[in-house]
């Protein structure tokens, strides 16, 4: 398991593999904010679609299709962003690419000119610790949800309310 500041909130993700040799991954959990918030919704949808992705059975290899899925995440944008240079975190499918891609060895850069690694290895999270780390403890955050009325993901429950911190929208 994984833990990484996405500009959604702090997003787990834990990547199950078979236990061969190498490990072939298998599934992936996404959970970043509360249950039953639009944006913990649409995290558990990515790691479900992902999951799927990997165990269908094809001519193409696992390793290929875990960069097919890194190259089509990576550098998607939001609204906001996090962090700077290559330790930027565009939205929350940019941040799974990052985790994959750091996962399997390509320490979270981008491809250049779609070249993939040969031979993927996993490497540990501590080689990026600016970036991610793996979870121990869950930190204290605020978990925000995305407002009905502007579209961002700056809404909060407080108070037995809803409240967006974008564009004032309240509802009790």
């Amino acid at each position: 398991t994984y833990r990484i500041n996405t500009p959604v909130g702090i997003a787990f993700i834990t990547l199950n593999t078979n236990g061969g040799n190498p490990p072939e991954p298998l599934e992936i959990f996404i959970n970043v904010g509360k249950a039953g918030s639009d944006v913990y919704a649409m995290a558990e949808g990515l790691g479900r679609m992902i999951s799927v992705a990997l165990r269908f059975s094809s001519h193409i290899s696992v390793f290929d299709r875990v960069n097919e899925i890194i190259t089509q995440l990576q550098g998607i944008g939001g609204a906001r962003t996090m962090g700077f240079g290559k330790d930027r975190i565009r939205s929350l499918p940019d941040a799974v690419a990052k985790v994959l891609s750091m996962h399997y060895g390509m320490n979270g850069e981008e491809k250049p000119n779609g070249v993939v690694k040969e031979d993927p290895k996993l490497v540990t999270a501590t080689t990026q610790p600016s970036l991610i780390q793996p979870a121990v403890a869950v930190a204290r955050s605020t978990s925000f949800d995305i407002c009905p009325s502007c579209g961002e993901v700056t809404l909060v429950h407080e108070e037995g309310c809803k409240k967006c911190y974008g564009c004032g929208y309240s509802e009790c």
